[in-house]
């Protein structure tokens, strides 16, 4: 029997992909501070503080051989996502 365990999978320059989920996160949070400031009769001022908390992770796809002398001659990869999250506050 073959086990394979903690495959993982990354990108050549996840640097623009962060950068993208960063541009997006900061958007979102100007539009949701902008919606609570009308809401609660206040103008949207500047930042008194930005921190950041960012995470990626590989969304995983269980792949199950339909048997052992299967599994031996060939083991498919399910083609997958990467998520990446940015958060401001």
């Amino acid at each position: 029997m073959t086990r394979v365990n903690s495959i993982q999978f990354s990108v050549d320059n996840p640097t623009i992909y962060t950068d993208q989920a960063r541009e997006k996160a900061m958007a979102d949070a100007k539009d949701t501070a902008t919606q609570l400031a009308k809401l609660s009769g206040v103008t949207l001022g500047k930042p008194i503080s930005i921190s950041e908390s960012n995470t990626s992770m590989p969304q995983t796809v269980p792949v199950y051989a339909k048997g052992v002398a299967n599994s031996v001659a060939s083991t498919p990869l399910a083609r997958g996502k990467w998520i990446l999250h940015s958060q401001f506050r």
